[in-house]
């Protein structure tokens, strides 16, 4: 059986992540895949880039976090650089909704297309959030073959990184802030726990 591919994009997570619990639950062998694309990091036409050099940095944090989850749980991250095409995906898009596709009054292909009408039907059927799942304590072994590389640097990007500046208010070169799960979490406890509005 060929072996799975599971591509992370936005979803940098493996806490209630339910398409990739899925993924490790059918897989033989499983190569979890982030995929960067140089492009993003140019300037566009318009003058700047999709991805600026702050979000860069944040966005290599959560990578590097996400690797060490892998590895801790007995698997790794596949990190391709590339200009074009992709990686299958795993399962449908859809298992990263907030609301589970089944629980909604209407087909995931034809939702309302304004999104009062929609927020209209989903407050109608009392739709709520699932329980979250927890992150797969193991994981499908990687096949034999799979070459891995390092996490890349900005510069492997093409970034030029941006000296700290104390005014910011995303000051993710603290510990405390740097990108990844882990430290998501933690802010979102403290954030609740602070009982500021929410």
């Amino acid at each position: 059986m060929p072996p799975t591919t599971y591509l992370f994009t936005t979803d940098l997570r493996l806490d209630d992540n339910p398409a990739f619990a899925r993924a490790c639950a059918d897989a033989v062998t499983l190569v979890p895949t982030v995929v960067l694309d140089p492009s993003w990091f140019r300037s566009s036409p318009l003058g700047f880039p999709l991805i600026g050099p702050h979000r860069a940095a944040f966005m290599l944090q959560a990578i590097a976090a996400l690797r060490s989850a892998l590895r801790a749980r007995g698997s790794d991250l596949s990190i391709i650089i590339q200009t074009s095409g992709e990686p299958p995906r795993y399962a449908d898009p859809a298992l990263s909704m907030m609301l589970h596709p089944d629980d909604l009054p209407f087909a995931v292909p034809a939702p309302p297309m304004i999104f009062t009408a929609m927020r209209q039907r989903v407050e109608r059927a009392a739709v709520q959030p699932r329980a979250p799942i927890s992150a797969p304590e193991r994981m499908p072994p990687l096949p034999d073959d799979v070459v891995l590389q390092p996490t890349p640097t900005l510069a492997d990007l093409g970034v030029e990184a941006l000296p700290p500046d104390s005014r910011s208010s995303f000051p993710y070169m603290q510990q405390e802030w740097e990108g990844g799960e882990d430290h998501a979490l933690a802010y979102a406890r403290s954030y609740v726990r602070s009982g500021r509005a929410h």
